[in-house]
């Protein structure tokens, strides 16, 4: 039985995690590649904790022997919005993850209420020795778009031109963007 692609999509609410995943499913299942997923929401709705699973199948049928739930060791990809929240799901990296990571740190609450600072996650995760892409896609959103809000596609962009993800630029970025279309009129 061949083993699926793994894929983690992490933030926190009101990032993107869900456009993003809806982004990589439309796109999976338009080529013909069969996949599941499943999306986790903590329980708030903004800065609560926010994050995806996405598993790509080989043959057509190997899906239907597999959960949603990525075993330990066995992620492949993982796109974190937070960097706090790449570090959450540390137990499913095996040396061959590869991760791409926006590297603007959101304050956990109790460093908002007391003014205190922890290690730098970035630092955390470069320590790891993992083949990864850590940097500022937030100011890359903003310079490009005028906004912060497309953070979430500049990540999963980066993951396409960097052959992560199995689409081209072009079909990601029109799909990306009947994503958000979908969205805004619901």
């Amino acid at each position: 039985m061949n083993s699926p692609y793994n894929i983690l999509i992490a933030g926190i609410g009101g990032q993107g995690v869900i456009t993003l995943t809806r982004t990589i499913t439309t796109l999976l299942e338009n080529s013909g590649q069969q996949a599941i997923s499943s999306i986790i929401k903590g329980g708030a709705q903004r800065l609560g904790t926010v994050h995806s699973v996405i598993r790509i199948f080989q043959n057509q049928t190997d899906y239907k022997r597999f959960s949603p739930q990525i075993p330990r060791g066995s992620l492949d990809l993982l796109i974190a919005l937070e960097p706090w929240e790449a570090l959450r799901h540390s137990s499913l990296f095996s040396r061959s993850t590869k991760i791409v990571v926006n590297s603007v740190k959101q304050p956990f609450l109790s460093d908002r209420l007391n003014g205190t600072s922890n290690t730098d996650p970035c630092e955390e995760l470069r320590r790891l020795e993992l083949s990864s892409i850590i940097k500022d896609f937030e100011s890359l959103s903003h310079h490009k778009h005028g906004t912060k809000k497309m953070t979430n596609f500049e990540l999963g962009l980066e993951s396409v031109k960097l052959g992560y993800l199995p689409f081209s630029e072009n079909n990601y970025q029109k799909y990306f963007q009947e994503c958000l279309h979908k969205k805004d009129h619901k």
